[in-house]
């Protein structure tokens, strides 16, 4: 028996549930990859596997906003930590007249430690910012309290 032609019309391909793994690990590219080579064979399956794309898409820019999020808490609050404590460190020094504590170098030098960063990359990083704001070394302090707090908490 052959086929007629008006079921060549009707039928379509039967295609393998295998393919929704493609929208499942590439997001929108895996989706569109599938509609691309099913459209013609079973496009409702094509359809599904774009929606899945996107949808997958949309979960995974929510869980990597919630992760930028995060991290940026946990920096902006070890920021702070660490301002707080160079402060309490500068007022010591201060009350006990122990000016070599109130070294410039030194300080940028434990900050630049903690941060793991180069001290002279950190020193030429406050010195351009203070520099744009015309402001004199005074006002260090003063600069490091507003980075904790101009760090946006969330992207949304």
């Amino acid at each position: 028996m052959s086929a007629s032609p008006q079921d060549d019309l009707t039928s379509k391909k039967r295609r393998s549930k295998a393919w929704y793994l493609l929208p499942i690990f590439f997001s929108l590219i895996g989706g569109l990859i599938m509609y691309l080579v099913l459209k013609d064979d079973d496009r409702r399956m094509a359809k599904k596997g774009l929606y899945v794309g996107i949808k997958h898409l949309k979960i995974e820019r929510s869980q990597m906003e919630a992760e930028i999020d995060k991290v940026v808490t946990t920096k902006k609050a070890r920021l702070a930590k660490i301002v707080s404590e160079v402060t309490a460190e500068v007022t010591d020094a201060i009350a006990k007249k122990d000016f070599d504590m109130l070294n410039g170098k030194l300080i940028t030098g434990e900050l630049a430690q903690e941060f793991g960063l180069e001290r002279e990359i950190l020193n030429r990083t406050i010195a351009d910012k203070l520099r744009q704001g015309n402001a004199v070394p005074a006002a260090l302090t003063k600069l490091l309290q507003q980075m904790t707090t101009s760090i946006p908490l969330s992207l949304t």
